[in-house]
């Protein structure tokens, strides 16, 4: 009798403990699964924090290459913003000692960056001045695939302290592994204080983003160009964009990316450049 009232002790202890643990790690997750909004800055979303992208899942978004001695390189990430246009950063062929575009190419609509899509040749480079924004004009449309908004000018969600978004690429796992996935991954992000931001110089426009638990880097080599995808209505639990969803920014700077540290990113506003790009895409 005494065995099997200290039996029901140990029990109860190990349900209490069991019901707290869920009740501490569940109370952590970044988002919530309640469909509530209350006390969310901006947009309300329910995702994981990174995942692989899956075929279809972010047509539009690009990988750039440049051909060094016969061979194709894979260099940044980009969004196709328009059928003959790709949004991408400047440094990503400004850096490079090889200038000549028709030495430059895209891969868009797959997953991997060296197989599947349609690729299409660069016809011209257009730099913004003072800023790390480039358009990439392709030889000849992109087809079958649908390009992707951009930031309005007069978009302000994206940038206030708190909002939620994610971002692409094919970027190294870490600083000592410095060679780019093979498959194209999305990670959560957050907009965070412009003051936190480990790379800032006198380049306009700038704001900061990184890790949502607490901050710090989401990216590494190669994820350069990519996209800071916002979405009004958040994200669900795979990436998915909930709602109307746009580009609010590319990550800028060459060796900027400080890979998965504890130094948030610090990103190219689209919005302050959305009538530069507009006119650029409208006059060429």
């Amino acid at each position: 009798m005494q065995k099997s009232k200290s039996l029901k002790v140990i029990l109860f202890i190990i349900t209490l403990v069991a019901v707290f643990v869920v009740f501490l790690f569940g109370s952590k997750a970044w988002f919530s699964t309640s469909s509530s909004t209350e006390n969310t800055p901006t947009n309300s979303v329910n995702v994981s924090i990174e995942g692989p992208a899956t075929e279809g899942q972010f047509p539009w978004m690009v990988a750039t290459f440049v051909n060094i001695l016969g061979q194709d390189q894979f260099s940044c990430g980009g969004s196709l913003v328009a059928p003959q246009w790709v949004l991408t950063a400047a440094h990503c062929h400004g850096d490079f000692t090889i200038f000549d575009p028709a030495d430059w190419s895209i891969r868009v609509n797959s997953t991997t960056w060296d197989t599947g899509g349609q690729v299409v040749q660069v016809e011209q480079f257009f730099d913004q001045p003072n800023t790390d924004l480039s358009l990439l004009k392709l030889a000849n449309p992109v087809v079958g695939v649908s390009p992707v908004a951009y930031a309005e000018p007069d978009s302000k969600a994206p940038y206030l302290t708190g909002a939620k978004a994610i971002t692409l690429g094919w970027g190294a796992d870490s600083e000592f592994d410095l060679e780019p996935t093979l498959k194209l991954e999305w990670n959560a992000e957050e907009t965070y204080d412009p003051s936190t931001c480990g790379n800032t110089d006198a380049i306009a426009d700038i704001y900061c983003a990184g890790n949502p638990n607490g901050g710090g880097s989401v990216t590494c080599m190669y994820d350069s160009g990519g996209p800071y995808l916002y979405a009004e209505s958040g994200f669900d639990k795979f990436g998915n964009p909930l709602g109307n969803f746009y580009v609010a920014g590319t990550l800028r700077g060459l060796l900027n990316e400080d890979c998965k540290t504890l130094v948030n990113d610090d990103w190219q506003s689209v919005a302050a450049s959305s009538n530069w790009i507009t006119t650029t895409i409208s006059n060429n």
